[in-house]
């Protein structure tokens, strides 16, 4: 039985999901994982809420993850996801298994069936590693029957399966979910492109909102190939929308060229930031002093902001550095510390 079969005997869950607010946890923790999957393949598709929070489908493999955020303290329990409550069908694991139920019944493929968290599975030997895999049916004996115990409470007369199901711990905070994608979505395009795209958070809303769309087709599809279609994000559609917003991308040498045009008048200063440009540059993206620096002055913009007026962009930074409480070092000229803010300030604003 292939995979556009199969997904036809998979339910789709209504559970009343349609309602939440789509620019939500699990749409940031799709994107994320959409980019671990770049890594790796280039032909998939991504689908969001439909039979579950995420799935994805290659070209003859399924994947279903149940997002489970919580506020950014404690962990879960073993308790937490084997615990039904009474006015729902299923416990957390339960809802996952349904779909291992379903293979079960139908002779279907196995998927690989995760929950997922941004609060770490508390048992013993579960180390707390970003983005780890933890098997369930690799638990120590306790919290492995406890599983088993529910999960056959829930789907008795069944041999229950626990093979490929496993709790991923994400390293995506609640409270700094978008501040953490807009600088991985900026590291993608940077490895992809080579350079920094401009405004690296109006790529991610923009990724966000397609995701968006996609999740929010609640009309009924009648096979794999129309879910795809309707409710999916594919790898090429993600490519196509990266490449595009590539073109239109202004560098920041660009941007940065034409606001040293615009400030300064006498040629031989112009001609001097010019030439030191491409360097400082280079640095920030190779040099883990200066992305330092680059952090402290980010930080110390956003805390003088009330005290810069201007409204040329190179003005605002020749007042900033006057005021800045950044240690720069001895060996850094004026023109290279003028310029590390202005790149700094550019990306501010672009955050913003």
């Amino acid at each position: 039985m292939d995979i556009d079969d199969a997904y036809s005997y998979y339910e789709a869950d209504v559970s009343g999901a349609r309602s939440k607010n789509r620019f939500s946890y699990e749409i940031y923790w799709g994107i994320d994982r959409f980019l671990r999957e770049l890594m790796k393949s280039d032909n998939f598709t991504m689908i969001f809420d439909y039979v579950c929070d995420v799935e994805i489908h290659h070209l003859d493999r399924l994947e279903f993850f149940q997002v489970k955020s919580k506020k950014d303290a404690g962990s879960y329990t073993v308790r937490a996801l084997t615990k039904k409550d009474p006015s729902k069908q299923h416990s957390i694991i339960g809802t996952l298994y349904k779909l291992r139920h379903t293979e079960i019944e139908k002779n279907m493929p196995k998927s690989k069936l995760a929950i997922v968290s941004n609060l770490h599975l508390g048992v013993s030997g579960n180390l707390r590693i970003p983005n780890s895999e933890l098997m369930l049916e690799e638990m120590e004996e306790e919290n492995r029957n406890a599983f088993l115990s529910a999960i056959r409470t829930e789907f008795p007369n069944e041999e229950i399966d626990l093979s490929e199901v496993v709790f991923i711990n994400s390293d995506l905070g609640i409270s700094t979910v978008k501040e953490t994608m807009v600088g991985r979505i900026e590291s993608f395009f940077v490895q992809l492109y080579g350079e920094d795209p401009v405004k690296p958070g109006a790529l991610l809303t923009l990724l966000i909102q397609e995701a968006q769309e996609k999740a929010n087709y609640e009309f009924p599809v009648n096979s794999r190939i129309e879910a795809v279609e309707k409710k999916g994000f594919t790898s090429d559609r993600f490519k196509l929308i990266m490449g595009r917003y590539a073109e239109q991308s202004v560098s920041i040498m660009e941007q940065c060229k034409k606001y040293i045009q615009e400030a300064e008048g006498n040629l031989g200063k112009r001609l001097k930031y010019m030439t030191v440009l491409p360097n400082v540059i280079s640095r920030l993206k190779m040099d883990f002093h200066w992305q330092e620096i680059e952090g402290k002055i980010r930080d110390d913009i956003l805390e003088q902001s009330n005290n810069l007026e201007s409204a040329q962009i190179f003005e605002l930074v020749r007042q900033y550095v006057v005021i800045s409480t950044v240690t720069f070092p001895l060996e850094f000229s004026l023109e290279e510390i003028e310029l590390l803010c202005l790149i700094v300030m550019i990306k501010v604003e672009e955050s913003l």
